[in-house]
């Protein structure tokens, strides 16, 4: 018998806590009971964009079930081209023969070397190479350069 009051005492608060707890989350709160507690006092509404026309070719060109619906593609920006080598100062001092080749004695940019027929410099490879000229090609167009420029 015991057991029973305190199961109904027990049975009894569970129920009027489970009551109390529905009356406070099914009761409606006033706007101003919370913008007096500041809850709401330092928001400002946001304002709503309104549509003044709908455009519904643009949904349709838009839908996922369109007929002639692509994939969408971003377009990419292409790489920055890259910048022209400099023009190097090149003047042929002379040519010469060693054994059977042609050798030229060239300088590029103040520095002076000697080139032969397919070596690689500043101004280019060596493309050609005549008795008194010397013709470079590359990334720029051919360039030729003569003794007597």
């Amino acid at each position: 018998m015991r057991l029973r009051i305190v199961l109904s005492v027990g049975l009894g608060f569970i129920g009027a806590l489970t009551g109390a707890l529905l009356l406070a989350v099914l009761t409606p709160h006033r706007i101003e009971s919370l913008a007096a507690q500041g809850a709401l006092a330092q928001k400002e509404p946001v304002p709503v964009h309104r549509r003044t026309t709908a455009n519904p070719e643009a949904w349709l060109e838009r839908s996922p079930f369109a007929l002639d619906r692509s994939a969408y593609r971003r377009l990419v920006a292409a790489p920055a081209p890259q910048p022209p080598r400099p023009r190097v100062e090149v003047r042929l001092i002379g040519v010469t023969t060693i054994g059977d080749d042609l050798v030229a004695l060239v300088t590029i940019d103040g520095r002076e070397l000697q080139v032969a027929l397919g070596a690689d410099t500043a101004a280019g490879q060596v493309a050609e190479l005549g008795r008194d000229y010397i013709v470079f090609s590359g990334d720029q167009p051919a360039r030729r350069v003569s003794l007597f420029d």
